[in-house]
Protein backbone atom coordinates (compact mmCIF):
# COMPACT_ATOMS: atom_id res chain seq x y z
CA UNK A 1 0.00 0.00 0.00
CA UNK A 2 3.08 2.01 1.07
CA UNK A 3 4.47 1.81 -2.50
CA UNK A 4 1.54 2.34 -4.29
CA UNK A 5 1.17 5.81 -2.81
CA UNK A 6 4.42 6.48 -3.79
CA UNK A 7 4.08 5.97 -7.23
CA UNK A 8 0.51 7.82 -7.32
CA UNK A 9 2.12 10.90 -5.66
CA UNK A 10 5.00 10.62 -8.33
CA UNK A 11 3.12 10.33 -11.00
CA UNK A 12 1.02 13.25 -10.31
CA UNK A 13 4.36 15.19 -9.28
CA UNK A 14 5.32 14.61 -12.75
CA UNK A 15 2.50 15.22 -14.48
CA UNK A 16 2.74 18.84 -12.66
CA UNK A 17 6.32 19.66 -13.94
CA UNK A 18 5.12 18.73 -17.23
CA UNK A 19 2.22 21.19 -17.40
CA UNK A 20 4.23 23.41 -16.05
CA UNK A 21 7.26 23.38 -18.50
CA UNK A 22 4.78 23.16 -21.46
CA UNK A 23 3.22 26.82 -20.06
CA UNK A 24 5.00 29.94 -21.63
CA UNK A 25 7.30 31.30 -18.75
CA UNK A 26 5.70 35.41 -18.29
CA UNK A 27 8.70 38.23 -18.55
CA UNK A 28 8.28 41.45 -17.37
CA UNK A 29 10.71 44.21 -18.88
CA UNK A 30 10.69 47.90 -17.57
CA UNK A 31 11.59 51.36 -19.28
CA UNK A 32 12.26 54.09 -17.16
CA UNK A 33 12.52 57.33 -18.11
CA UNK A 34 13.34 60.96 -15.84
CA UNK A 35 13.20 64.57 -16.42
CA UNK A 36 13.45 68.03 -14.30
CA UNK A 37 10.72 70.60 -15.27
CA UNK A 38 11.40 74.09 -14.30
CA UNK A 39 8.27 76.81 -14.25
CA UNK A 40 9.83 79.51 -12.11
CA UNK A 41 6.72 79.48 -9.61
CA UNK A 42 4.43 79.57 -12.43
CA UNK A 43 2.70 76.42 -11.77
CA UNK A 44 0.67 75.36 -9.26
CA UNK A 45 -1.55 72.10 -9.93
CA UNK A 46 -0.14 68.63 -10.67
CA UNK A 47 -2.70 66.19 -11.98
CA UNK A 48 -1.75 62.46 -12.85
CA UNK A 49 -4.61 59.94 -14.41
CA UNK A 50 -2.86 56.55 -14.23
CA UNK A 51 -4.53 53.30 -14.65
CA UNK A 52 -2.79 50.32 -13.27
CA UNK A 53 0.66 50.92 -11.54
CA UNK A 54 1.47 53.31 -8.89
CA UNK A 55 1.77 57.10 -7.57
CA UNK A 56 4.39 58.27 -5.45
CA UNK A 57 3.97 62.04 -5.05
CA UNK A 58 6.96 64.39 -2.56
CA UNK A 59 6.52 68.06 -1.42
CA UNK A 60 9.54 70.07 -1.06
CA UNK A 61 10.49 73.23 -0.34
CA UNK A 62 14.03 73.92 -1.85
CA UNK A 63 13.12 73.83 -5.32
CA UNK A 64 10.45 75.27 -7.43
CA UNK A 65 11.07 71.94 -10.00
CA UNK A 66 8.99 69.24 -10.66
CA UNK A 67 11.80 66.24 -10.56
CA UNK A 68 9.74 62.99 -12.53
CA UNK A 69 10.32 59.72 -12.68
CA UNK A 70 8.35 57.21 -15.11
CA UNK A 71 8.63 53.73 -14.85
CA UNK A 72 6.64 51.68 -17.59
CA UNK A 73 6.13 48.04 -17.54
CA UNK A 74 4.89 45.13 -19.73
CA UNK A 75 4.73 41.51 -19.80
CA UNK A 76 5.58 39.30 -22.68
CA UNK A 77 6.58 35.63 -22.68
CA UNK A 78 10.20 36.18 -23.27
CA UNK A 79 11.91 39.33 -22.56
CA UNK A 80 12.38 40.19 -25.87
CA UNK A 81 8.38 40.19 -26.50
CA UNK A 82 8.12 42.07 -23.45
CA UNK A 83 10.53 44.81 -24.48
CA UNK A 84 9.01 45.17 -27.83
CA UNK A 85 5.22 46.26 -26.02
CA UNK A 86 6.87 48.20 -23.53
CA UNK A 87 6.08 50.98 -26.33
CA UNK A 88 2.06 50.20 -26.44
CA UNK A 89 2.31 52.45 -22.95
CA UNK A 90 1.89 55.82 -23.44
CA UNK A 91 2.41 58.91 -20.90
CA UNK A 92 1.76 62.33 -21.99
CA UNK A 93 2.49 65.68 -20.79
CA UNK A 94 0.01 68.76 -21.05
CA UNK A 95 0.78 72.41 -19.87
CA UNK A 96 -1.99 74.20 -19.76
CA UNK A 97 -2.84 77.45 -17.56
CA UNK A 98 -1.17 76.88 -14.04
CA UNK A 99 -1.89 72.66 -14.01
CA UNK A 100 0.74 70.44 -15.11
CA UNK A 101 -1.01 66.82 -16.17
CA UNK A 102 0.43 63.44 -16.70
CA UNK A 103 -1.43 60.78 -18.41
CA UNK A 104 -1.29 57.19 -18.94
CA UNK A 105 -2.83 55.78 -22.32
CA UNK A 106 -2.21 51.52 -22.71
CA UNK A 107 -3.92 48.72 -24.65
CA UNK A 108 -7.05 47.01 -23.68
CA UNK A 109 -5.29 43.41 -23.95
CA UNK A 110 -6.22 40.92 -21.15
CA UNK A 111 -3.59 38.43 -21.91
CA UNK A 112 -0.54 40.89 -21.11
CA UNK A 113 -0.15 43.38 -18.14
CA UNK A 114 0.72 46.45 -18.55
CA UNK A 115 1.91 49.36 -15.68
CA UNK A 116 3.43 52.80 -15.08
CA UNK A 117 4.80 54.28 -12.14
CA UNK A 118 4.71 57.53 -11.44
CA UNK A 119 7.73 59.23 -8.87
CA UNK A 120 7.19 62.88 -8.84
CA UNK A 121 9.19 65.61 -6.53
CA UNK A 122 6.84 68.74 -6.50
CA UNK A 123 6.90 72.01 -4.76
CA UNK A 124 5.24 71.42 -1.66
CA UNK A 125 2.48 74.44 -2.38
CA UNK A 126 1.10 72.22 -5.22
CA UNK A 127 -1.93 71.26 -5.26
CA UNK A 128 -2.66 67.71 -6.29
CA UNK A 129 -5.04 65.99 -8.10
CA UNK A 130 -4.66 62.23 -9.06
CA UNK A 131 -6.95 59.29 -10.29
CA UNK A 132 -5.75 55.91 -10.98
CA UNK A 133 -7.72 52.82 -11.95
CA UNK A 134 -5.24 50.00 -9.85
CA UNK A 135 -2.23 50.42 -7.45
CA UNK A 136 -0.92 52.48 -4.40
CA UNK A 137 -0.75 55.64 -3.97
CA UNK A 138 1.33 58.08 -1.66
CA UNK A 139 1.15 61.93 -1.09
CA UNK A 140 3.65 63.47 1.38
CA UNK A 141 4.85 66.54 2.66
CA UNK A 142 2.44 68.99 0.54
CA UNK A 143 1.23 72.34 2.03
CA UNK A 144 -1.52 73.32 -0.27
CA UNK A 145 -5.08 74.62 -1.10
CA UNK A 146 -6.60 70.97 -1.96
CA UNK A 147 -5.42 67.24 -2.35
CA UNK A 148 -8.17 65.15 -4.53
CA UNK A 149 -7.49 61.45 -5.08
CA UNK A 150 -9.50 58.84 -6.55
CA UNK A 151 -8.39 55.49 -6.65
CA UNK A 152 -9.92 52.30 -7.92
CA UNK A 153 -7.98 49.66 -6.00
CA UNK A 154 -5.21 50.01 -3.84
CA UNK A 155 -3.61 51.10 -0.77
CA UNK A 156 -3.80 55.32 -0.36
CA UNK A 157 -1.47 56.71 2.33
CA UNK A 158 -1.29 60.44 2.92
CA UNK A 159 1.72 61.66 5.70
CA UNK A 160 3.12 64.99 6.63
CA UNK A 161 0.08 67.26 5.14
CA UNK A 162 -1.44 70.31 5.36
CA UNK A 163 -4.47 71.16 2.86
CA UNK A 164 -7.27 73.47 3.14
CA UNK A 165 -9.27 70.51 1.59
CA UNK A 166 -8.56 66.72 1.28
CA UNK A 167 -10.90 64.62 -0.59
CA UNK A 168 -9.60 60.78 -1.20
CA UNK A 169 -12.01 58.30 -2.53
CA UNK A 170 -11.39 54.67 -2.63
CA UNK A 171 -13.45 51.74 -3.80
CA UNK A 172 -10.81 48.55 -2.38
CA UNK A 173 -8.33 49.15 -0.10
CA UNK A 174 -7.16 51.01 3.18
CA UNK A 175 -6.41 54.58 3.86
CA UNK A 176 -3.92 55.87 6.01
CA UNK A 177 -4.04 59.45 6.47
CA UNK A 178 -1.48 61.46 8.90
CA UNK A 179 -2.36 65.27 8.56
CA UNK A 180 -2.65 68.61 10.27
CA UNK A 181 -6.10 70.08 9.58
CA UNK A 182 -6.08 73.90 9.00
CA UNK A 183 -8.98 75.70 10.71
CA UNK A 184 -11.99 75.91 8.64
CA UNK A 185 -10.38 73.40 6.43
CA UNK A 186 -12.67 70.15 4.82
CA UNK A 187 -11.32 66.49 4.64
CA UNK A 188 -13.14 63.49 3.48
CA UNK A 189 -12.32 60.06 3.36
CA UNK A 190 -13.94 57.38 2.00
CA UNK A 191 -13.28 53.84 1.11
CA UNK A 192 -15.70 50.94 -0.28
CA UNK A 193 -14.02 47.93 1.33
CA UNK A 194 -10.55 48.24 3.82
CA UNK A 195 -9.55 49.81 7.10
CA UNK A 196 -9.17 53.39 7.56
CA UNK A 197 -6.25 55.26 9.90
CA UNK A 198 -6.67 58.79 11.16
CA UNK A 199 -4.17 60.61 13.09
CA UNK A 200 -4.00 64.61 13.58
CA UNK A 201 -2.80 66.84 16.50
CA UNK A 202 -4.63 66.64 19.44
CA UNK A 203 -4.86 70.19 19.28
CA UNK A 204 -6.58 70.32 15.89
CA UNK A 205 -9.55 72.39 16.09
CA UNK A 206 -12.10 69.65 13.81
CA UNK A 207 -15.77 67.98 14.18
CA UNK A 208 -15.62 64.36 13.37
CA UNK A 209 -18.01 62.46 12.08
CA UNK A 210 -17.38 58.71 11.08
CA UNK A 211 -19.00 55.96 9.84
CA UNK A 212 -19.08 52.14 8.71
CA UNK A 213 -21.76 49.80 7.81
CA UNK A 214 -19.75 46.57 8.77
CA UNK A 215 -16.67 47.38 11.41
CA UNK A 216 -15.47 48.93 14.35
CA UNK A 217 -14.62 52.63 15.23
CA UNK A 218 -11.99 53.38 17.79
CA UNK A 219 -10.30 56.01 19.17
CA UNK A 220 -7.17 56.90 21.12
CA UNK A 221 -4.96 60.02 22.21
CA UNK A 222 -7.57 62.99 20.97
CA UNK A 223 -9.46 65.07 23.86
CA UNK A 224 -12.78 65.28 23.45
CA UNK A 225 -14.97 68.61 24.27
CA UNK A 226 -17.94 66.25 23.43
CA UNK A 227 -18.20 62.72 21.96
CA UNK A 228 -20.95 60.42 20.52
CA UNK A 229 -19.38 57.01 20.19
CA UNK A 230 -21.29 53.86 18.51
CA UNK A 231 -19.93 50.54 17.20
CA UNK A 232 -20.45 51.69 13.62
CA UNK A 233 -21.65 55.77 14.05
CA UNK A 234 -18.93 58.25 15.82
CA UNK A 235 -19.04 61.99 15.87
CA UNK A 236 -17.15 64.09 18.68
CA UNK A 237 -15.40 67.72 18.78
CA UNK A 238 -11.52 69.02 19.46
CA UNK A 239 -11.10 72.65 20.63
CA UNK A 240 -13.73 74.74 18.43
CA UNK A 241 -14.57 72.78 15.93
CA UNK A 242 -13.99 75.12 13.16
CA UNK A 243 -12.30 72.02 10.93
CA UNK A 244 -14.51 69.30 9.52
CA UNK A 245 -13.34 65.73 9.01
CA UNK A 246 -15.13 62.98 7.42
CA UNK A 247 -14.69 59.31 7.55
CA UNK A 248 -16.73 57.37 5.49
CA UNK A 249 -16.49 53.08 4.96
CA UNK A 250 -18.40 50.35 3.69
CA UNK A 251 -16.69 47.34 5.06
CA UNK A 252 -14.16 47.94 7.26
CA UNK A 253 -12.83 49.09 10.49
CA UNK A 254 -11.91 53.33 11.38
CA UNK A 255 -9.09 54.39 13.89
CA UNK A 256 -9.15 57.68 15.08
CA UNK A 257 -5.89 58.81 17.00
CA UNK A 258 -2.99 61.74 17.94
CA UNK A 259 -0.31 61.33 16.21
CA UNK A 260 1.87 63.39 18.58
CA UNK A 261 2.19 66.40 17.01
CA UNK A 262 0.75 69.75 18.38
CA UNK A 263 -0.64 72.90 16.83
CA UNK A 264 2.17 75.48 17.96
CA UNK A 265 0.92 78.58 16.37
CA UNK A 266 -2.87 79.91 15.20
CA UNK A 267 -4.52 77.54 12.47
CA UNK A 268 -4.97 79.80 10.00
CA UNK A 269 -3.62 79.40 6.26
Amino acid sequence: MTIFRMLFICFFVMLALSSCESEPHTTTREYESKEVLTFGGEKKNLIVENMNGSIDITGADDSQDISVRIIRRASGTDSSDAQTHIEDVKVTREQAGEDVVFKTDQPDDQSRNYSVSYVITVPRYFNIRLRQSSGDINVRGVENSSIQIENGNGEIRIDDVRSGHIESTNGNGGITADFWPAENSIAEFETGNGDMKISIPANSNTSIDASTDHGNIGHEGLPWIKSSPFKTQFTGVLGTGKSVLKCKVGNGNITLRSNGNQFEVSQTK
